[in-house]
């Protein structure tokens, strides 16, 4: 077992290792909750075993496919090493033998794979903190609320549209795992989250955040502006 410690983050234990149920163009984000449907039999039973494990052992982590996935999907493609250990939160049996899990991401790792016995492959764990903060403390704060301006302003202009992101938002730690929830509710593209995830200065973080924020404002804007004139 390790300890991983970040600035403005709750400590948290992780296992020596972890399955991995690795996935094309998905990027799963520290502190951030996501179902997954499992229905490929190796899965299957990677949820099965969790499944007999104490709820606080079922860690596996969910990292994304690297590039040229296609050519090798059934075998062992590669995936990106920097990735999110998390734990499976819940799970309800579907028809047919599948499986969906919820799966809330814990903490930013680096994957060693090693060779596995199991259907499916599994990697050793090495956590990979945040670096200091550099900006004054000033400045990050100012930076915290203009990101919490820009979710207001989304808020009046579409409502529980963007009920995620007001939910993100209203946590009142500001810290790491803030920043990275308000990113799985702002930005959805599996680059610009796997960007986010790598990045491990947090004033880095907000200020893509931000820039995310400010082009759903404009969008939205032009969005409720057509819509008036119509």
């Amino acid at each position: 077992m390790q300890n991983l410690r970040t600035e403005g983050e709750r400590r948290v234990t992780l296992p020596g290792e972890v399955p991995l149920f690795p996935l094309p163009d998905h990027v799963l984000l520290p502190g951030v909750l996501t179902p997954y449907r499992v229905f490929e039999p190796r899965y299957r039973t990677l949820v099965e075993e969790l499944l007999a494990a104490p709820d606080q052992e079922r860690w596996i982590s969910v990292p994304r496919l690297a590039a040229g996935w296609k050519r090798d999907y059934h075998g062992t493609p590669a995936f990106c090493e920097l990735a999110t250990v998390g734990r499976v939160t819940s799970c309800e049996e579907l028809s047919g033998g599948h499986y969906l899990i919820s799966v809330e991401g814990e903490a930013r790792c680096r994957l060693h794979e090693r060779p596995s016995d199991r259907p499916y492959r599994v990697a050793r764990i090495e956590a990979v903190p945040d670096l200091p903060c550099e900006l004054p403390g000033r400045e990050l704060t100012a930076r915290w609320e203009s990101i919490v301006e820009a979710v207001y302003a989304l808020t009046q202009l579409l409502g529980s549209a963007v009920s995620d992101l007001a939910a993100a938002a209203a946590v009142s730690d500001r810290d790491a795992l803030m920043s990275f929830r308000l990113a799985g509710a702002a930005v959805d593209t599996a680059d610009e989250r796997q960007q986010i995830l790598e990045d491990r200065r947090l004033e880095h973080r907000l200020e893509r955040v931000l820039d995310a924020l400010s082009g759903l404002v404009a969008l939205a804007s032009r969005h409720v502006g057509a819509r008036a004139d119509a």
